[in-house]
């Protein structure tokens, strides 16, 4: 008897598993999961694939920035890249060790990937063939073509 309700355990958890893994999207009793995706999952960085990057910040009169000159960085960063909320972008201040402020944003974008980057300096003192220069000095990437909107 013991036997069979071992048996009959492992039926149903293989049935609930098969339906699971082939049932994408379900709604019960106001309990939904699922999606387009597959299995039903949104995939992070780490698995979808993505764009990573740190930004440091460094001030054109020197000094160091504050506590606020960073939270407003983060608060303007995140604002551009999450716009509309639904790209699931972190952008967070790293660095500052023990009671000094941070100096650099990272910013992590899952599922945006490819040759083109679009960057928006808001003043003209990057040129086209600065960054041209850092990619192919910098990043070993002699093919990287830098295009002025």
């Amino acid at each position: 008897m013991n036997r069979f309700r071992g048996l009959l355990l492992v039926a149903i958890l293989v049935v609930l598993s098969v339906v699971v893994l082939t049932v994408s999207e379900f709604n019960i009793l106001g309990f939904s999961r699922g999606g387009d995706s597959a299995l039903g999952l949104t995939l992070g960085l780490d698995l979808e694939g993505g764009t990573h990057l740190v930004y440091r910040v460094m001030p054109e009169d020197g000094r160091e920035p504050t506590q606020d000159d960073m939270e407003g960085v983060r608060n303007i960063i995140d604002k551009r890249v999450n716009e509309f909320g639904v790209s699931e972008a972190k952008v967070q201040l790293l660095g500052g060790g023990a009671g000094t402020v941070p100096d650099r944003v990272l910013v992590q974008i899952p599922g945006q990937t490819g040759a083109a980057i679009t960057l928006n300096f808001g003043s003209d003192a990057v040129s086209a063939q600065m960054l041209e220069d850092f990619f192919h000095d910098n990043l070993e990437r002699p093919d990287a073509k830098v295009k002025q909107n």
